[in-house]
């Protein structure tokens, strides 16, 4: 069921259930390995859309209570989630490949 609280949750709920990479997905793997790190924040990120926490203070929870997760420290974390950085590396990206595609004269990514 949908995270009606917490729309951001369940979409990243779904991209972890589909294995799709994730950026949080990748910040767990440094620590606990690729496949560990997916199963995690797929699970983390069910138990957010189900009962509403945020997946970041579940991610905090975990990190608390698993040693392998205990390097990761809360400024890691708390970049890991900033929405506004997350947006403005999209938006950069988004403007490089616009430039590429007007650059480009058969208006194709290159």
């Amino acid at each position: 069921m949908p995270n009606k609280r917490n729309p951001v949750a369940t979409l990243i709920g779904i991209a972890a259930a589909a294995r799709t990479p994730h950026p949080h997905a990748a910040l767990l793997a440094e620590s606990i390995g690729k496949a560990r790190g997916h199963d995690l924040l797929a699970r983390l990120a069910a138990e957010s859309a189900a009962e509403g926490p945020h997946l970041e203070a579940l991610v905090r929870r975990e990190v608390g209570v698993d040693a392998a997760l205990a390097v990761l420290d809360r400024a890691r974390i708390a970049t890991a989630f900033d929405v506004d950085a997350a947006a403005q590396r999209a938006g950069a990206l988004a403007v490089a490949q616009l430039d590429a595609l007007q650059r480009n004269e058969e208006g194709t990514l290159i």
